[in-house]
C-alpha cells in the first residue's frame, strides 16, 4: 500500500470525524477516528512486515487498534493514543442525542455519574489521538 493511498484514506476518515462532531454525532465521530487510526496502522504494519495486506491483520478498526496496542514497535505516545481510541463509551453517553427532551435531564445526570466513576473517552480527544497515530505513521512511511 503506497504512502499516498494510506494518507488519503486516513485524511478522509479524519475529515468525516470532524464533520460528525460538528453535526453532533459522537458515535460516528468515534467510529471515523478509529477507522483513521486503523487505516494508518494497517499501512504501517503492511510496509513493516512486507506483506500486503498483513495476513493476521483484523478487518475491523477497533480490533486493529486492540492488536496494535501491545506492539512494542510503537512509541509510548502512539501507544497511549491507540489506548485512548480503544476505550469504550457506555451506551448512555450516546443515548442523549436520541432522547426526548423530558428524558435528557435524567440521561445527563447518569452520564455525569459515569464520568465521575470511570474514564470516558471524549470524541474530540479521540480525534486528537487518531491524528497522533496518523502523524507518526506518515513520518514512518517514506
Amino acid at each position: 500500500m503506497t504512502r499516498a493511498v494510506v494518507l488519503a484514506r486516513v485524511e478522509r476518515e479524519l475529515l468525516a470525524a470532524e464533520e460528525a462532531l460538528q453535526q453532533g454525532k459522537p458515535g460516528r465521530a468515534r467510529a471515523a477516528a478509529r477507522r483513521a487510526a486503523g487505516f494508518a496502522l494497517e499501512g504501517w504494519a503492511s510496509r513493516r512486515t512486507a506483506h500486503h495486506p498483513r495476513p493476521d491483520w483484523p478487518r475491523e478498526a477497533l480490533a486493529r487498534l486492540q492488536m496494535a496496542q501491545s506492539d512494542p514497535a510503537l512509541p509510548p505516545a502512539v501507544q497511549e493514543a491507540v489506548h485512548q481510541l480503544t476505550l469504550t463509551v457506555p451506551a448512555e453517553y450516546d443515548a442523549i442525542e436520541r432522547a426526548d427532551p423530558e428524558d435528557r435531564a435524567e440521561i445527563e445526570r447518569r452520564i455525569a455519574i459515569i464520568n465521575r466513576k470511570e474514564h470516558v473517552a471524549r470524541e474530540d480527544s479521540l480525534l486528537a489521538a487518531a491524528r497522533v497515530v496518523a502523524d507518526w505513521v506518515a513520518g514512518q512511511m517514506p
